[in-house]
């Protein structure tokens, strides 16, 4: 592969001496760390850049707004409107064709791209949000932006899951919005996003949790190897984790794994992280964490009926 990036990269950075090379050569790190961590989600928000690479900052960055500036002007990025958010504020970035280039020059990079597909239409706007949430799920775990009593190591975003769509049906009946990987621990992710009757949920959710909450009633927990992840796919247990967008779709979705679990007669392994409306910026800040059978979830659902 000719490296005609890095090669202009090096012939830049030669221009410079002292301080202001130093000072080039952390740009042109940070804009190779946005289009990498753009090439594993798909496309970000500027907030989401900012939350995912500068974890610990309390506000979102203006660096990041103009390496994001620049990287767009110079044909790497895409800029786009998410009409759906309030006055089309918000704005994504995904990948030129160019900037995926880019990033797959860099060796230590390449090997861990798992789709490599750019487009200029990121996705159908009725899904924006569920994909914004799903992304900034990921990231919060993985940096515990939430002080969780759940984390994760490493991560497959639901851009890459599109990849493997027919590996995960075979090896878990469902096709998740993200997995979460924690030591030796699996977290499948799930976005709900709308109140689902059972036609909705159909087999995606319905198989995978008989599946899963049967073979943890008889042997504690799910074990197995998920193939396509080669080392990073091998796992003592799994957990379930709804992400729930409104607190209706909380009480719709609760109700349905119930009636799994009371099935099979597990009362572990599935959790719910709860928003109280919803946000297009932190769309979690204020997200209560639930685990399916302990009293306060319990509570919560029954304060619904009366």
């Amino acid at each position: 592969m000719q490296k005609r990036n890095l090669v202009s990269q090096k012939q830049e950075l030669q221009k410079f001496w002292g301080a202001a090379r130093v000072s080039m050569l952390n740009s042109l790190i940070r804009e190779n760390e946005i289009l990498y961590s753009l090439s594993r989600f798909g496309w970000l928000t500027h907030h989401q850049i900012t939350n995912l690479l500068c974890p610990s900052a309390k506000s979102s960055s203006d660096s990041i707004r103009k390496i994001l500036k620049r990287l767009t002007s110079d044909g790497y990025t895409y800029e786009n409107s998410i009409r759906r958010s309030p006055v089309s504020q918000c704005k994504s970035y995904s990948l030129t064709r160019k900037g995926m280039n880019r990033v797959a020059e860099i060796d230590g990079l390449r090997r861990s791209i798992r789709n490599n597909s750019v487009t200029r239409k990121q996705m159908n706007e009725k899904y924006e949000f569920h994909r914004l949430v799903a992304n900034q799920t990921l990231i919060d775990l993985r940096h515990n932006r939430l002080n969780l009593p759940v984390t994760i190591d490493q991560f497959i975003s639901e851009h890459e899951v599109g990849t493997l769509r027919n590996a995960f049906a075979s090896h878990f009946g469902c096709v998740p919005d993200g997995v979460g990987i924690s030591g030796n621990k699996l977290i499948m992710i799930e976005v709900e996003n709308s109140v689902r009757g059972p036609l909705r949920h159909g087999s995606k959710l319905t198989h995978w949790l008989e599946t899963f909450t049967d073979r943890v009633y008889r042997e504690k927990k799910f074990t197995d190897h998920f193939l396509p992840l080669g080392k990073a796919g091998e796992y003592d247990d799994v957990i379930q984790l709804f992400i729930c967008t409104s607190q209706k779709n909380f009480r719709s979705i609760w109700r349905k794994v119930e009636k799994v679990m009371q099935q099979n007669r597990i009362y572990s392994h599935v959790f719910y992280l709860v928003a109280d409306k919803q946000y297009w910026v932190e769309p979690l800040r204020h997200a209560q964490f639930m685990e399916h059978n302990e009293q306060q979830t319990k509570a919560l659902i029954a304060a619904t009926k009366r």
